[in-house]
């Protein structure tokens, strides 16, 4: 990936998290898909990228707009065991919020191996400090 690549999305990631977040309107949010994709697409050529960050895209799209997200059905608390791939496909924003920490999460459009736990021990998080990012995320979840 191209270092300024890997800088705008690292940039933007939370950025495009809230925009998708904030829309009432499911069209409207793939409209703002297809503008967030092409200011991406300018920057890189490189096609696997593109696809996984037209998936990623797609996942908060569809958590977003989904039966069971909006009935609160998927949105049960986690502990910190939960693998990092099932974390990110069941609540996207996560990514963002981890980027925040200095927990890298996606590497090249696709999420890590491990849990959580391990990904924040990797960084230096305590035992307290994981506890902590864990009931933080699991608040997020419920608001």
């Amino acid at each position: 990936m191209e270092k300024n690549t890997e800088q705008f999305i690292n940039k933007y990631c939370g950025q495009i998290e809230e925009r998708i977040a904030a829309c009432r309107d499911k069209k409207v949010a793939e409209c703002l898909k297809q503008i967030i994709f092409l200011e991406i697409k300018h920057r890189t050529k490189d096609d696997a990228l593109l696809k996984n960050i037209e998936t990623h895209i797609d996942n908060l799209i569809d958590a977003r707009f989904s039966s069971e997200a909006k009935k609160g059905h998927d949105m049960k608390r986690f502990e910190k065991n939960i693998p990092i791939e099932e974390l990110i496909a069941k609540h996207p924003f996560s990514v963002h919020y981890l980027m925040k920490k200095g927990i890298k999460c996606i590497v090249c459009g696709e999420p890590i191996w491990g849990t959580l736990e391990d990904a924040a021990k990797e960084k230096g998080f305590s035992n307290q400090d994981v506890d902590r990012i864990v009931q933080e995320l699991n608040e997020l979840i419920e608001n």
